[in-house]
């Protein structure tokens, strides 16, 4: 890996882009600026196209909400002019040139079209004597804010001390409460707790504050539990090596995604429950003797009269960041709402 592409690797790290401004192409300024945009889920998405390596077509896609923006650092010749053509299928929806600096070094800005339906599209860019293309996917809005109405009527607590799923909920306009210490989460009476990245040590004591009010009827999502002990009768567990296996999805779990869209691992980590567990995304894992083995993802999980569910995915480290992770943990809290809070309620109703 030669130094300019490095380079071009810490300018996408470090947030040394601007995404101000609209679509167009410029050469990125010789002074370090923050990523405008960056708090909502889905609102800017980063890639790098080195056109010096040769024609290099790329399987990877690239997801980017409806409405978001895009930036795609450009690396060819000093002073190359690159073209570049945003557009669906035969249709052109815009375009434009880039004259890089005498790096080399250009930056291609796009503001993604609003959508009602996932749709994909494709980015072509042609250098001096190369070209490159990628393939984009553009999802429609976050489910949740048609569903705020519903989710404004329950207390929702958040335990996440880096504040990624405060960050997701607020870009979806879904109140919630900030849980950030142990003196919060014990006085937290609401319906709904989403617990994200908690250390094994802080898990145990969670899960003993928790017990008697998930029996009552509360419900958790736990994202990605720390694999080991095992809680509410579900545990992670490390595989080695990792897994490698496209997801499957149960019933009304694919209203904003696709399984393809989550990809064929590695998974590192997944879930073990007991017979009573519902799946909700899984793997299938078969064996050099042919046998085959289900590894969940997803899961959910009764506690008398309250529910757990359980997800592990690399994707929901950050929801507020990753699309597909956010996209997840939608199709969880809908599936919360549908099946977990609205048939209470038509059992309460019932009796």
């Amino acid at each position: 890996m030669n130094l300019r592409w490095r380079t071009v690797q810490w300018m996408m790290l470090a947030g040394a882009v601007s995404l101000a401004g609209a679509a167009g192409g410029e050469a990125p300024s010789s002074q370090p600026r923050q990523i405008a945009g960056g708090e909502a889920s889905g609102a800017w998405t980063a890639t790098a196209v080195d056109l010096l390596g040769g024609d290099r077509p790329s399987t990877q896609r690239l997801r980017v909400m409806s409405a978001g923006r895009m930036v795609v650092v450009v690396v060819d010749k000093p002073e190359a002019i690159v073209h570049w053509q945003f557009g669906y299928q035969d249709t052109v929806i815009t375009a434009g040139e880039v004259r890089l600096d005498m790096d080399g070094v250009g930056l291609v800005k796009l503001a993604i079209p609003e959508v009602r339906a996932r749709l994909e599209c494709s980015l072509l860019l042609t250098g001096q004597s190369h070209r490159a293309r990628r393939q984009l996917v553009i999802y429609p809005p976050s489910r949740l804010k048609m569903a705020v109405g519903r989710l404004t009527q329950l207390r929702i607590g958040v335990l996440d001390p880096h504040g990624r799923m405060q960050r997701h909920l607020t870009a979806a306009d879904v109140p919630y409460d900030d849980l950030r210490t142990s003196l919060a989460l014990r006085a937290f009476d609401g319906e709904l707790l989403i617990v994200a990245d908690q250390q094994a040590d802080v898990s145990g004591e969670i899960v003993q504050s928790l017990e008697d009010r998930l029996k009552g009827g509360m419900a958790v999502l736990w994202l990605n539990p720390p694999a080991g002990k095992g809680q509410w009768g579900f545990r992670g567990v490390t595989e080695d090596p990792p897994i490698s296996q496209p997801v499957e999805l149960a019933d009304g779990m694919n209203q904003s995604i696709r399984a393809d869209d989550l990809g064929a691992g590695p998974w590192p980590v997944t879930l073990r429950a007991s017979g009573k567990g519902t799946p909700l995304m899984w793997l299938v894992d078969e064996n050099e003797g042919g046998d085959r083995r289900e590894r969940l993802l997803v899961v959910a999980m009764p506690v008398e009269k309250g529910m757990v569910v359980a997800a592990s995915m690399g994707q929901l480290s950050d929801p507020s960041r990753n699309v597909v992770g956010g996209l997840v943990v939608d199709e969880i809290l809908l599936w919360f709402l549908r099946e977990h809070f609205d048939n209470s309620r038509t059992e309460e109703m019932q009796s």
